[in-house]
């Protein structure tokens, strides 16, 4: 039975993984972190999944949840994720990191840690979505270099960083598929004027309780290819999380990412 500890527990991620997990036969949440001085602090976790009782009280002293046999899984804001990720390296538990919204040099933080611990670091935890992610690189070696790019997604209200992760993944695949230099243009103003060569123009959306939709376009004159992916429910992404908290169990240190999981559970080659 792999036991977690889970960092966020109150978010639409946590609520999500917590009752995913409840319905495993393999895994198990051991401890529960949430923000101090909060409503649900103290609390029995079932009663904020609404799955009945657990036994488990959701803390707000990190201290009271970090401890030895457990995977950690953080989804929760940046400035929280390193603090939590520097006190797991240090006790070598293995850590699964969704949380969103990075600067550079956190991610560099995080890639520090991993060359103590097995840490895994997604954008999207959705299977489906990092399938995107192939799909595009694929699509952008073949398309015509000439074809505009751009790049739409959309979120529930709530989410606090723009663009998504996701979008940004999306980027990164499309500059490995073109191999040439592309500037990012986020949004556009009236003042824009014509869009140019080599840009890629990337867009948010937030609007209700969209769960996420991303959609590459390539778009050449009198025709246009499409990549979409949309998620019907934040379930999606707790499913794609099981799969990756299964995927961290007894690997070496190291940074990975959820296109280490496609290789290792879907049977497909990501070179």
């Amino acid at each position: 039975m792999i036991a977690i500890t889970l960092s966020g527990v109150a978010g639409r991620m946590g609520v999500a993984i917590g009752r995913a997990v409840a319905t495993s036969d393999d895994i198990r949440v051991a401890g529960a972190l949430g923000p101090p001085n909060r409503p649900y602090t103290g609390h029995d976790l079932g009663e904020q999944l609404g799955t009945g009782t657990q036994g488990i009280v959701i803390e707000g002293n990190v201290g009271s949840v970090l401890q030895p046999g457990r995977t950690w899984v953080e989804f929760s804001t940046p400035k929280a994720s390193i603090a939590h990720a520097e006190q797991v390296s240090d006790m070598g538990l293995p850590l699964l990191i969704g949380t969103t919204g990075f600067t550079d040099s956190q991610v560099e933080v995080i890639r520090k840690y991993s060359e103590h611990i097995p840490c895994l670091v997604g954008s999207n935890m959705s299977l489906g979505a990092n399938l995107l992610f192939l799909l595009t690189e694929y699509a952008a070696r073949l398309v015509d270099a000439d074809a505009d790019i751009e790049i739409i997604e959309s979120h529930h209200r709530f989410k606090r960083d723009a663009p998504s992760g996701t979008a940004k993944d999306l980027t990164e695949s499309i500059l490995r598929g073109r191999r040439q230099v592309y500037k990012a243009v986020y949004g556009r103003a009236p003042s824009s004027g014509p869009r140019t060569n080599r840009e890629i123009g990337i867009h948010s959306i937030r609007a209700g309780d969209i769960s996420g939709e991303h959609t590459v376009l390539f778009g050449s004159i009198g025709e246009r290819i499409e990549l979409t992916h949309r998620v019907q429910s934040v379930d999606t992404f707790a499913h794609g999380t099981l799969h990756a908290i299964r995927f961290l169990q007894d690997r070496p240190a190291g940074l990975y990412t959820m296109m280490d999981v496609i290789r290792s559970t879907m049977n497909v080659s990501t070179d």
